[in-house]
């Protein structure tokens, strides 16, 4: 579920907000359902995103995740979940062909830590590095590219009579 949604009269604008989820644990274990969408963006030559996945690892349908860009671990952002609202944008396109006649914004917000006042400066510090390292990892990873690659899986996988223009939907997506 995403935070907000908007129509302008040129857009669909699309919203995550997020206050203290970066600083919080992150979970490495997710449902095996997922392992075609991250293979499949692993082997894609168009995004710098890889998704390392072990199956050995966790309980029974699930699998130990990593994900990366540019060969570095994503650790703060939560690029699960962003997936997931990409996935979902992507299966309105192509199942119902909603949102693909307009700019397709995608705002991801998050609370800066630099306004509030600590007792700590060093708690501050470390805080503070966490939100500029979340807000790297986030344009860092989320991309027109990598929407078109989700899309061209939901394309190949569930929806191969899908009329859409994928290059132009994925052209129209921002960050």
């Amino acid at each position: 579920n995403l935070d907000g949604f908007k129509e302008t009269s040129d857009s669909y604008v699309f919203v995550e907000a997020k206050c203290r989820e970066p600083y919080s644990k992150k979970n490495k274990f997710y449902g095996q359902k997922y392992f075609e969408l991250y293979d499949f963006i692993s082997q894609s030559d168009n995004t710098p995103v890889t998704i390392d996945m072990d199956l050995t690892k966790g309980k029974e349908h699930e699998m130990e995740v990593a994900f990366r860009c540019n060969g570095n671990t994503v650790e703060y952002f939560d690029l699960k979940q962003m997936i997931s609202h990409l996935l979902g944008v992507g299966t309105a396109i192509l199942k119902k062909e909603k949102y693909a006649d307009k700019q397709i914004r995608f705002f991801y917000l998050i609370y800066n830590p630099e306004l509030l006042e600590f007792e700590n400066g060093e708690n501050k510090n470390k805080i503070c590095n966490i939100y500029y390292q979340t807000c790297n990892e986030a344009e860092a990873t989320i991309s027109k590219e990598l929407f078109k690659v989700v899309l061209l899986f939901l394309k190949e996988k569930y929806y191969p009579d899908s009329s859409v223009d994928i290059n132009r939907i994925a052209n129209n997506f921002s960050f």
